[in-house]
């Protein structure tokens, strides 16, 4: 929108991470309103970010507001499974001179966690487990896990007595065998603090049944070590940065290939950490537990320093104004945004703090990449206001 020789981006993605089951208010991909709160998957991240972005033009166009910049609205399809979007964008188009993320928290985030990705691998093949599946992304605490077994009418019996009075365990029989499914807490990757892995709750039950057999316990006994902790001890790379804090580390998905369990991992680690050597640990510590190492993306994080940026101080500015929170102030975080492959990137909220009065949800429910995914409406409309304000204090510093 606009001629100008400077432009300034707003950048919003389109893809979702993948349903959760468990869904209270409605179906994942039929949004309602109820009360006020609007709920679907992806309704906060970022559908609402899309949708900020468009109004953010519409409001400047229909009231005529002067800005001397071009504002530029992108909407990504691949933000949640790599960002090769946006890596497509910075090749083939010039980036914006600003670009403001809707995809955060508000007032505004000027850093963001290294993230790295990889697989661990069991070298012994599975035998008395036939299937050892659950999840399908890597940024989501792995909340739901199903473990299969033929026929064993002892083995169904140990299970289902250890079990006896468990909430979270369902044991199933069906014409080839039986199941137990495995239910725990889900969390985004970024901040599990709080979740429940259901890989390491299913290892854990199952690695000293005498039915198992003495192979799976071994390989059942590294997975429950491995997957255990948020902060990465059991794979020897714990870290405290001074500004991003500790380093998270999380499964995300399960599964058995070629016989061999394989489990996912989701790192996030501040810009003092050494990657190289973190990777290094990660490589030995697995080897000695008789696993293989898959890496499948890795990348370092950003910090913008506070006293080097003229646009920070703008956008805190606008938020105090609007807000009336005097001391509102930028922040670091660990979750990946687009602002990670831009230059002079922001990330900000899709809902007002201030205006986000939503009903209590049991645990796991309500927020982004968790079940019953929800935002305000009142929320997302102040954060519209606050993005279109942001963009024409930012275009006269141009």
């Amino acid at each position: 929108f606009g001629e100008g020789k400077t432009t300034i981006g707003v950048f919003g993605h389109s893809d979702v991470v993948p349903v959760s089951e468990g869904w209270i208010t409605t179906a994942p991909f039929d949004p309602i309103e109820k009360d006020g709160v609007l709920y679907g998957r992806g309704i906060e991240d970022n559908k609402a970010g899309v949708i900020a972005g468009l109004y953010l033009v519409k409001m400047i166009s229909a009231l005529n507001i002067p800005v001397k910049s071009k504002i530029s609205c992108f909407i990504g399809a691949a933000e949640e499974t790599g960002m090769q979007d946006i890596d497509r964008y910075v090749e083939e188009q010039k980036m914006p001179d600003v670009s403001l993320v809707p995809d955060g928290n508000f007032p505004v985030c000027y850093g963001e966690k290294g993230m790295c990705r990889f697989w661990a691998v069991s070298a012994k093949k599975l035998e008395k487990i036939k299937g050892f599946k659950g999840g399908s992304a890597f940024n989501v605490v792995l909340d739901d896990v199903t473990v299969s077994f033929d026929c064993d009418d002892d083995l169904y019996s140990e299970i289902e007595d250890k079990i006896k009075g468990e909430k979270d365990y369902t044991l199933k029989k069906d014409g080839n065998g039986f199941s137990l499914r495995v239910k725990g807490l889900s969390q985004h990757a970024s901040q599990p603090e709080g979740s429940m892995n259901a890989a390491w709750m299913a290892a854990k039950l199952l690695k000293d049944l005498k039915g198992i057999g003495e192979n799976d316990r071994e390989v059942l006994k590294t997975a429950e070590y491995l997957l255990d902790g948020y902060y990465g001890e059991h794979c020897n790379i714990s870290h405290t940065d001074s500004v991003f804090g500790k380093l998270t580390c999380t499964n995300g998905m399960v599964d058995i290939t070629d016989g061999m369990l394989r489990y996912s991992y989701d790192i996030r680690c501040g810009t003092e950490n050494d990657i190289d050597k973190m990777l290094e640990n990660i490589k030995g510590t697995l080897e000695k537990f008789d696993c293989k190492f898959i890496l499948h993306e890795c990348e370092k994080g950003f910090l913008l320093p506070r006293g080097e940026s003229r646009f920070l101080p703008v956008i805190e500015g606008v938020y105090r104004e609007v807000s009336g929170i005097s001391d509102a102030e930028g922040f670091v975080m660990s979750g990946g945004t687009y602002c990670r492959r831009l230059k002079n990137a922001f990330s900000i909220g899709t809902c007002a703090p201030y205006k986000n009065s939503k009903p209590e949800m049991p645990a796991g429910h309500g927020g982004a990449h968790q079940s019953d995914e929800s935002i305000t409406v009142d929320g997302l409309l102040e954060a519209i206001k606050l993005l279109t304000l942001m963009v024409v204090e930012l275009d006269k510093t141009l």
